[in-house]
């Protein structure tokens, strides 16, 4: 009996047109015994409303309406209902290439393996985007090492080997593009309540409940870039949900970030810079230069940041976060990103 798929997909206020063309690479999949759950998570009545049109059209199709609780747990609600024997994760304004579940459908039946990845390619607009791609031969089972070595990957994103898949794919830390047994999937429910980080770490606990992993090295995904990064986003409070997923991650993953600290440390480095380039120095904050100065040196000295002034790790980060982070110490770092 053919194995049945659930692509569960989270909708709020999507734009409709991006929504159907969602839609549409899903259905036109070259693999056919699918089930399709749109998960609305409160979103506008029309939008809504064009969830339960699109289902009708088709009996693959379920809508399901919840309050609105976030992407997190309108995933987590699409997993408990699926039906089906392996779940994959999409965004509603992004798009699969016509092979996608064909070829991971195959890679984990014939190497029993608990979760398949494969490639994204960036887009500015579907447009961009091959939905045809090209079915490769070339895979990997990953054995504990190989586990270890994509975790880590995960953290610092610069394992060249998942950096340029068939030249503008690569493997990301987001929650799609991965083939899951439904199993595997249920015991792993994304974390709620977490502002930033979640999908770190929903894969980093992913990996610990996975026996066996497999790596296909094709583009099976096409990521629509938003004009609005939320990396660059001012919240107002980013040091407090920062704080709060770095602690997370440290106390969920202790062992892994302690024997890993090269790539943990630099984590914990990329997020500070944030804080002090798109929260400290926005245009939205109005801090007088003296307490932004106050508020660096706190951190600082306080965990989870202390950490990167750690000698043992500040001799893996790169050169221009040595010279910031000195800077820092000197009331002076204001005056270099304000250059960059």
């Amino acid at each position: 009996m053919e194995h049945l798929i659930s692509i569960i997909i989270p909708v709020y206020n999507v734009d409709k047109k991006l929504l159907e063309s969602c839609i549409s690479s899903v259905l036109k999949q070259s693999y056919s015994n699918i089930e399709v759950l749109l998960v609305d998570d409160g979103s506008l009545k029309d939008v809504a409303s064009y969830c339960d049109e699109i289902a009708k059209k088709d009996d693959r199709i379920l809508a399901i309406h919840q309050n609105n609780q976030g992407v997190s747990a309108a995933r987590n609600n699409g997993t408990k209902a699926a039906k089906g024997d392996y779940v994959i994760y999409v965004d509603a304004d992004d798009l699969l290439a016509y092979h996608s579940l064909e070829e991971a459908h195959k890679c984990i039946v014939e190497n029993n393996a608990d979760l398949v990845i494969s490639g994204v390619s960036k887009i500015k607009s579907h447009s961009d985007f091959d939905y045809s791609g090209i079915f490769t031969s070339k895979s990997e089972v990953l054995n504990k090492n190989g586990i270890t070595e994509l975790k880590r990957h995960y953290l610092a994103l610069d394992n060249p080997k998942y950096k340029n898949i068939n030249g503008n794919g690569y493997i990301n830390r987001g929650p799609y593009c991965r083939l899951i047994k439904r199993e595997v999937a249920i015991s792993t429910p994304f974390p709620l309540g977490m502002p930033i980080g979640e999908d770190l770490l929903w894969n980093l606990n992913l990996l610990c409940k996975c026996s066996k992993v497999c790596i296909v090295y094709n583009v099976w995904y096409g990521y629509l870039v938003s004009s609005s990064s939320a990396i660059r986003k001012y919240y107002g409070n980013r040091i407090e949900k920062v704080e709060k997923y770095l602690n997370c991650l440290y106390n969920t993953h202790k062992s892994f970030c302690l024997e890993n600290i090269d790539v943990y440390g630099k984590n914990v480095a990329v997020e500070f810079y944030c804080i002090l380039r798109y929260e400290l120095l926005s245009p939205s904050n109005s801090m007088s230069f003296r307490d932004k100065n106050i508020i660096v040196h706190s951190l600082l000295e306080s965990k989870p940041w202390e950490i990167i002034t750690n000698k043992e790790v500040k001799r893996y980060l790169p050169q221009k976060y040595k010279i910031l982070f000195f800077l820092c110490k000197i009331n002076l770092w204001q005056i270099l990103l304000k250059r960059l």
